[in-house]
């Protein structure tokens, strides 16, 4: 019995391995491959860049140094910049990371780090001046030692519970109350030396069977017929319900959002500064033209360093790095404002949090920014939840 029980544990305890084996190769693939996809994007917006910075003669104009810097300060993934010109010169490098690569001004030639945490994208971009073609590459991030050890915490929470549950078996099948004593058999021939007494049963006839006085009749409804299903309505037939889709408009897909704000978080409390997360949902459903509408001006009101993401039809959110709450509440009141003026009677609701300080998970700030949202009304149509970071502190430690 023993034996059979250690061997069941044996394969159960494989089984759980190999599982959570799995689960940490399933997560780490979506995040690099979400990671890849952020870094095509990425390659699209300095393609563009460098098509509107570049002016003739291998020279570029005095503000493309600038947009360049924005566009790091905007995505901290992006490791390098170069651009080549058609005799495979370099024109132009930046890096925010000399780790990972190296650049030799004397030979002309920049050495990448090899690493599964790093994607060289390369790919040439038209321009209208001459040369008409330059090439570029970048260096992007699709993996870092904080989510790597945000997935592995998950893995050994679960491999405790395993272990805490097995401690716990064990525990229970030693104490009394599990204890089963069986008795012995009785030998053959005692058995069969055994005389059973089995009654005798009276078996009545059909006719002697008498009818109850009250008879009983059970009434079976018949089956309802069943429903003709509806005609299926071909796709081509189905209006789209928006011509364009808030991605259209400079608002980032949603997927994108988790690993965005880890990573903001992350950053600002190794930096040990502030970030606000907001929420904004329109007063009504809108449609394509009060989404671009609100991409517009949200282009002049936030800067490249907010981050903006379509959540639904009618929300979206904007993570701000380095700002406080007070910062944040005076640009969503800018920004509502603006957007109420130029769209007329159409109003946006905001909630607003911030980290303040505090040591928290983004699921925990994103919590607390919809409850802000939900305390919204046409009256305070933007509410910022102002936290105390020693009570949080304190409410923390009495969770354990």
């Amino acid at each position: 019995m023993k034996k059979n029980i250690i061997v069941v544990y044996a394969v159960s305890a494989l089984a759980i391995f190999l599982l959570l084996t799995t689960l940490f190769t399933i997560r780490m693939y979506g995040i690099q491959k979400a990671n890849s996809q952020r870094g095509d994007d990425m390659f699209g917006q300095i393609s563009k860049v460098i098509r509107n910075g570049y002016l003739a003669g291998d020279r570029f104009f005095p503000a493309f140094g600038k947009n360049v810097k924005a566009l790091f300060n905007y995505d901290r993934r992006l490791q390098s910049l170069v651009i080549r010109n058609k005799d495979n010169d370099v024109l132009y490098y930046y890096s925010s990371n000399p780790d990972v690569v190296q650049f030799r001004p004397d030979k002309n030639e920049a050495k990448y780090t090899t690493s599964r945490n790093f994607l060289l994208y390369k790919g040439p971009v038209k321009v209208t001046a001459t040369p008409p073609v330059l090439n570029i590459e970048i260096l992007y991030k699709i993996s870092d030692r904080a989510q790597v050890v945000y997935i592995f915490k998950s893995l050994i929470v679960y491999t405790l519970v395993f272990i805490i549950l097995t401690a716990i078996a064990l525990v229970a099948s030693s104490s009394k109350g599990f204890k089963f004593k069986l008795r012995p058999a009785k030998a053959a021939a005692d058995v069969a030396d055994t005389e059973v007494a089995v009654p005798e049963v009276e078996v009545e006839t059909a006719d002697e069977v008498k009818a109850p006085a009250n008879d009983v009749t059970y009434y079976e409804p018949a089956p309802e017929p069943l429903a003709e299903p509806e005609p299926l309505i071909p796709e081509e037939e189905v209006a789209p319900r928006y011509e364009h889709k808030p991605t259209d408009f400079g608002f980032a897909d949603f997927k994108f959002f988790d690993i965005a704000l880890a990573d903001c978080l992350t950053e600002s409390i190794s930096l040990k500064k502030d970030l606000v997360l907001a929420e904004f949902r329109f007063t009504s459903e809108p449609g394509s033209d009060l989404w671009k509408l609100a991409g517009e001006v949200a282009e002049e009101c936030f800067t490249l360093n907010d981050l903006r993401f379509a959540v639904s039809d009618d929300k979206f959110t904007v993570i701000f790095p380095d700002r406080d709450l007070h910062e944040g509440l005076a640009l969503c009141q800018n920004f509502a404002k603006s957007f109420s003026v130029m769209s007329g009677k159409n109003m946006l609701y905001a909630g607003l949090s911030s980290r303040n300080g505090r040591q928290m998970d983004a699921e925990r700030l994103m919590t607390e920014t919809k409850a802000a949202l939900f305390k919204c009304t046409d009256e305070e149509n933007i509410v910022a939840l102002s936290t105390d970071p020693e009570k949080y502190r304190d409410f923390i430690c009495s969770k354990g």
